[in-house]
């Protein structure tokens, strides 16, 4: 069931079995972006929740690999769902979600976990430009939310990242490309978050290609300024 507007929008269902199933990328898209459209593109809602979908390109038709089952996660709908995509451009696409009653759906109230791209999509360039705390982040933590804050990984790695924080919003500005470097990823990587609490984030990371990246055996300590010791 789908919805039209001169090949730029779309409503598709997905399931609760979307890890082993591929989706064909929208046909109208494809025919009319393939050209501009990367390997990963943006799904973004209303309250700015950008959710990284990786696109597997062939001649005459792409498809959904990885990171759509985020949607349902995010959204808490374990049963499947509708979403409405517009194209935007820049690799962006315009996201609302509908339960399977066609009842739309609004982000969580107070989420933890993010599994999804705004501040897990980095490139190589990332130590040198800001990066967006993902806004259910800041609405649900910002009065909690110190300026200094740290990743810290399974082993026990830990990254000090420093927080700008503004009126309507906060970046990451500082210590992000200590992931790339920690983890030995020059083209980039993903990186999964779970809030804690008190300026920690757990971290999980993977590669472009959302290939899970084993741990360094020693446990590496980064302040923001890239220098590090082991414990």
């Amino acid at each position: 069931m789908a919805q039209y507007n001169n090949g730029r929008r779309e409503m598709q269902r997905i399931g609760n079995d979307i890890d082993k199933d591929i989706y064909t990328f929208p046909i109208h898209f494809y025919n009319n972006f393939k050209d501009e459209l990367p390997a990963t593109i943006w799904l973004i809602d209303s309250a700015n929740t950008r959710i990284g979908v990786f696109l597997r390109k062939y001649q005459y038709s792409g498809y959904f690999e990885k990171g759509l089952i985020n949607v349902l996660k995010f959204y808490k709908l374990a049963n499947g769902a509708w979403i409405y995509l517009k194209y935007e451009g820049e690799s962006c696409f315009k996201l609302r979600v509908f339960d399977l009653h066609f009842k739309e759906v609004t982000y969580p109230e107070s989420p933890k976990i993010f599994e999804f791209g705004d501040s897990a999509d980095l490139d190589g360039s990332w130590g040198q430009r800001k990066v967006i705390v993902p806004w259910p982040f800041y609405e649900s933590f910002k009065d909690e939310l110190p300026i200094r804050c740290k990743f810290v990984d399974h082993v026990g790695s830990e990254i000090g990242i420093l927080v700008h924080k503004f009126d309507n919003g906060a970046d990451f500005v500082q210590g992000i490309l200590n992931v790339l470097k920690h983890y030995q990823l020059k083209n980039g990587a993903w990186v999964f978050l779970y809030y804690e609490g008190n300026g920690k984030f757990k971290i999980r990371v993977k590669d472009l290609h959302f290939k899970k990246i084993k741990y360094p055996q020693t446990a590496i300590i980064y302040n923001l300024m890239g220098n590090f010791s082991s414990h």
